[in-house]
């Protein structure tokens, strides 16, 4: 890895709730985990699915996904629609692909991120992060 070089990591839906649900500080961990200058951003569709979950959480849980919201406001936003038939996860899937590092606590999604050599940030020990698949 050169250092010259920005990484770009994509941020999915309940990534984006960690800072409140687990008071990480997502910059510095990130920064902390990758050791490289890097930019932030996440998807339209991932957007779409906070406002979708919104209406449907606990109240005790808006809180949660207001704060993903605003922070969404704050980080770049991927040019890319879902594709017909798509899934968010297979979004990012898709742009891990195009050389993003994608950061998700989906079990599920970091195992097919894995599969397919994909970077993937992760929370370890609910208080910190880790990343796997940087060479």
């Amino acid at each position: 890895m050169t250092p010259s070089r920005t990484l770009r990591v994509v941020l999915d839906t309940n990534f984006l709730m960690l800072p409140l649900r687990f008071g990480v500080d997502l910059r510095s961990e990130i920064g902390r985990v990758l050791l490289a200058s890097f930019t932030l951003a996440t998807t339209p569709a991932v957007v779409d699915e906070l406002k979708r979950l919104r209406t449907q959480v606990r109240p005790a849980e808006v809180k949660d996904v207001d704060f993903a919201l605003a922070l969404t406001e704050r980080i770049d936003k991927v040019d890319d629609t879902l594709r017909e038939g798509e899934e968010v996860d297979d979004q990012l899937l898709r742009i891990g692909g195009d050389g993003y590092i994608v950061a998700t606590t989906d079990a599920e999604l970091r195992k097919r991120l894995r599969a397919r050599s994909i970077p993937v940030i992760f929370l370890r020990q609910s208080r910190y992060l880790a990343v796997e698949g940087l060479i």
